[in-house]
């Protein structure tokens, strides 16, 4: 709880720098008040605030809890207010702006090698408002089929650890060419954190 006021004193070409340190008095955390969140849960934005109601207010924690929000992506604006109250107590008013997290595409094709094909996927960065991301895509054609699932759960364990599961099924039909079909099945599970403030690492096995 200080403040540092810098001093320069010039003469010609020498500068003296003086740093003034004074007692400040000290600023602790209130409330904090979510604004915005039509879809996404509470606990999805309280999770990457990395202050709490009693702690001492900290600018550089609140800079790194507005660069937490925006890093999940599902928000197209953040902003983290300070508004002083009563006995020097600070109430922290975060505001934000959801945008749109999913998309969703069909298609049809026809071809003289496989004939009529159906594709369809989803893919969702905030399923059920948890900050999960979803991606399903579906495949399928007269001589091929095609499945692919992945989830990535967020905060799993009440850490910041990112839980990743994957599934992929694919069935080729050669029975009018070669007699025989082949199918391939794959899934993969893996882990993703953080690893520093600015660099996250994944490890999975498939």
């Amino acid at each position: 709880f200080f403040e540092i006021q810098v001093l320069e004193n010039v003469e010609d070409t020498n500068i003296d720098i003086l740093y003034n340190i004074i007692d400040a008095p000290p600023k602790y955390v209130d409330q904090i008040n979510i604004f915005g969140n039509t879809r996404t849960l509470e606990k999805v934005i309280r999770r990457e605030i990395a202050v709490a109601e009693g702690d001492a207010v900290n600018s550089d924690k609140i800079r790194i809890s507005n660069k937490n929000l925006n890093k999940l992506g599902i928000f197209k604006n953040v902003s983290i207010k300070e508004k002083f109250g009563q006995d020097n107590n600070v109430d922290l008013d975060v505001n934000i702006e959801e945008k749109s997290t999913g998309e969703f595409q069909v298609g049809l094709s026809m071809g003289s090698f496989e004939g009529a094909s159906l594709v369809t996927g989803l893919k969702e960065r905030n399923f059920a408002g948890a900050g999960r991301l979803l991606n399903l895509t579906i495949n399928t054609s007269e001589g091929s089929t095609f499945y692919n699932f992945d989830i990535t759960e967020p905060y799993i364990f009440n850490r910041n650890l990112s839980f990743i599961y994957g599934i992929n099924y694919h069935e080729i039909d050669y029975g009018e060419s070669s007699s025989y079909d082949l199918t391939n099945f794959s899934t993969e599970i893996g882990f993703k954190y953080l690893l520093s403030e600015d660099l996250d690492h994944k490890i999975s096995l498939e």
